[in-house]
């Protein structure tokens, strides 16, 4: 049921599970182990336990240093548990939607695609390429000539910039002689020669300036000249290269579709005549046929500054709404200011007014609040240019999570003691801030403890409070209905789910009882319980009163996996702090060690979050999933919206965009070129109809290494660029 809803509600449903699993099994060990230790061995934290909160952290006497070692051990072993589980489910979810494309393709649907490079001029037609695969060529579906690369225009630019370079280096170094020469005559010649001998020579870039932060900005001005005359000779040697290869009217490279997989292994594998004729061959990947990935698009500049204008709003506003959601929780703590301000003000409110502001009044003012960031967030998203309805979901999904990771982390955290924070800041000063903080950290596991069943349990009053709508529904639903009110029934039944939304809450969570899990251990089991509670009201919401108009392919599942990655590092920068906060500075060299271990904890969890990035980004960008729905409005999200426009930025509606109900044929991301069937669809389904039968061909279509594709007119002579956009 949930895969009728597209890929995304599977995997949705997958993050669930895996922090149920994740929690309930680090619950099985750490929680009693903590506590265990606490009870038994914590010397002077054992007088104040509190089984329901810190279990003694914050007052573990600070006198015997070996207390510490074993959180340092303890938050060792629990980061490099939760990595390994998102390594793991990393893996387990590419092999599952790997399974789901296996499953719903045929071989009809399916092309594998090989790449060749290196072709002779007498190889360089389709008839030559196909005669090549020898026994293979009724199998061979389309053969890709592709012109060569655009990397001659990069080779001259980068040429241009170092002649620039040498000339700026040389100029400076002539006025700094001639103004020598002045003041000493005499020792001009040996001045010179030295210079000389120092200038010419590879040597290495001062130290001053391999620290200068200018650098990365202009990035010659710091090198020697003997490298840019080195790097200037190779440049000329390719850029004469290169325009020889153009000059050439036929193609040098080109790309093959078959429909086997067995066939392209053999393909590839019967290498003799290739290594003959000094070509290469080799497999890009494979995909269903009627998929659709944005990945070979190109915006204009225009949107990409309003893009980053986006990004720098978008930013600013998840730092300022950090003012109004503070305030509200402010208002919790306003029995602990009650005597306060009727001392300053006289002002005396009624227990009931006390307990209605207390209550009522955050929780209605931060539901508001959350609600109007993400309609903002929405809005910015639509104003941003985004390629495909999984690049605007992640537009909102990435933003809407550091603001809610910022507000229930930092802002609750410290709003649950402000009122405490306070009064000790006007009695002690703000020198005393930070170990305020530092105490506060651990006071505000008690919060989620109560947050999470809380949580939960309104999601499942909410799911119980649906079986209502549901049983009335079935039993207005009869016969004699016409099937307008059948579709207005349907429709106030159904809500659209936006994964952009539905993500980063319980993305949150996780990252939040990651950092508390060491602190406040009693949070994981709670944590667990209040995951499946939700799984459950997820799995009954999506099959009775959800629907999905925009499936995002499984994308915000990796996303949320390596989000977790920001609650691991912020755990490991909390237990720093603490330890350099709460240990008396006396004793400080006897944790010196502690602090150590700590701070190379987090070094590797930074370098093991980079690693699997490299590792999976690549593969989960580059992997295409079917439809999985027949829902007509769901097809038409996966298909391609493709339109030429010379020089004119993309529209807003997409409705305005000629939809091609039939998917293009996807390859992979490289500097090769795009397919026959891609440039064929096109000037059938558009270019025929507007066009009287011209349109682009594929010598005039070319994919650069970031994956932007450009298109020039055939009829064109000086074939100015023209930008094919889609969703």
């Amino acid at each position: 049921m949930l895969r009728d809803h597209g890929l995304e509600a599977v995997f949705f449903d997958r993050y669930l599970w895996f922090t149920t699993q994740l929690f309930g099994y680090a619950a099985l060990v750490l929680t009693p182990a903590v506590a265990s230790y606490n009870f038994y061995l914590g010397g002077g934290a054992r007088s104040d336990l509190d089984k329901l909160d810190r279990l003694g952290w914050t007052n573990l006497s600070t006198r015997n240093a070996s207390h510490y070692w074993f959180y340092v051990a303890l938050v060792l072993c629990f980061a490099a548990y939760v990595q390994a589980m998102i390594a793991q489910e990393l893996q387990k979810a590419l092999m599952m939607r790997s399974r789901i494309v296996a499953d719903h393709a045929t071989p009809g649907d399916t092309d594998y695609f090989i790449a060749v490079r290196g072709l002779p001029k007498h190889m360089r037609t389709e008839n030559a390429i196909r005669a090549m695969c020898e026994k293979w060529h009724q199998h061979v579906r389309h053969v890709a000539m592709l012109r060569p690369s655009r990397k001659l225009g990069e080779v001259h630019k980068r040429r241009r910039q170092c002649v620039r370079a040498i000339e700026r280096h040389e100029s400076i170094f002539i006025a700094t002689m001639l103004s020598r020469r002045k003041k000493d005559p005499a020792g001009f010649s040996t001045t010179l020669r030295k210079c000389l001998g120092e200038r010419y020579s590879p040597s290495a870039i001062r130290l001053w300036a391999a620290l200068d932060f200018t650098r990365h900005i202009v990035p010659d001005a710091y090198r020697s000249v003997s490298s840019l005359y080195e790097e200037l000779l190779h440049l000329s040697r390719d850029l004469s290269r290169l325009s020889a290869e153009s000059s050439e009217s036929s193609p040098v490279s080109a790309i093959i579709t078959v429909a086997d997989y067995h066939i392209a292994r053999e393909l590839v594998q019967s290498s003799a005549y290739i290594d003959r004729m000094d070509m290469e061959m080799r497999c890009l990947g494979t995909c269903p046929s009627h998929i659709v990935v944005a990945n070979v698009l190109r915006a204009p500049r225009a949107s990409h500054i309003i893009s980053e204008a986006v990004s720098l709003v978008r930013l600013a506003l998840i730092v300022l709404w950090t003012i109004p959601m503070g305030a509200t929780g402010v208002l919790n703590q306003l029995s602990s200011a009650t005597s306060l301000l009727q001392e300053v003000s006289g002002l005396h409110l009624p227990p009931y007014t006390i307990g209605l502001l207390q209550g009522v009044v955050p929780q209605v003012a931060s539901s508001f609040l959350m609600l109007v960031m993400v309609e903002l967030l929405k809005i910015l998203a639509s104003w941003q240019h985004t390629l495909s309805i999984i690049d605007e979901q992640r537009s909102i999904n990435s933003p809407y999570f550091l603001f809610l990771f910022s507000q229930l982390f930092f802002t609750t955290s410290m709003s649950s003691g402000l009122i405490s924070t306070a009064l000790n800041m006007l009695n002690r000063g703000l020198a005393q801030l930070p170990r305020t903080l530092a105490q506060n950290l651990p006071l505000a596991g008690t919060y989620y403890v109560a947050y999470l069943p809380l949580q939960a349990a309104s999601g499942l009053a909410l799911t119980v409070l649906r079986i209502r709508a549901v049983l009335a529904h079935a039993v207005r639903q009869s016969t004699w209905q016409s099937p307008r009110d059948k579709m207005a029934n349907r429709a106030s039944r159904y809500s659209d789910i936006s994964w952009g939304v539905m993500y980063p809450l319980p993305t949150t969570i996780t990252s939040i009882v990651v950092i508390y899990a060491p602190l406040s251990p009693l949070i994981l089991p709670i944590a667990a319980l209040s995951a499946a509670i939700t799984r459950i009201s997820y799995r009954y919401a999506m099959v009775y009163h959800a629907s999905v108009t925009a499936d995002t392919q499984g994308m915000l599942f990796f996303d949320s996996l390596y989000a977790t990655f920001w609650g691991v590092s912020a755990m490991e920068l909390a237990f720093i702090g603490l330890f350099m906060l709460k240990v008396n500075r006396q004793h400080l060299a006897q944790n010196v060690a502690q602090v150590s271990v700590l701070i190379l904890t987090l070094y590797i969890t930074l370098r093991f979050w980079t690693f699997l990035h490299r590792r999976f980004h690549r593969v989960i960008m580059n992997h295409a999933t079917p439809v999985v729905s027949s829902d007509t409005s769901l097809k038409q999200d996966y298909s391609c919206l493709w339109s030429v426009y010379p020089g004119q930025p993309v529209r807003k509606k997409k409705e305005e965009h000629p939809i091609i109900h039939d998917g293009m044929i996807w390859i992979a991301r490289d500097d090769f070129g795009i397919s026959d069937a891609v440039v064929s669809t096109v000037r059938g389904r558009h270019f025929a109809a507007e066009h009287g039968g011209e349109g682009i061909t594929n010598s005039y279509a070319s994919v650069d290494s970031a994956g932007r594709l450009t298109v020039y007119d055939a009829q064109e002579e000086k074939r100015e660029p023209t930008v094919a956009y889609g969703h």
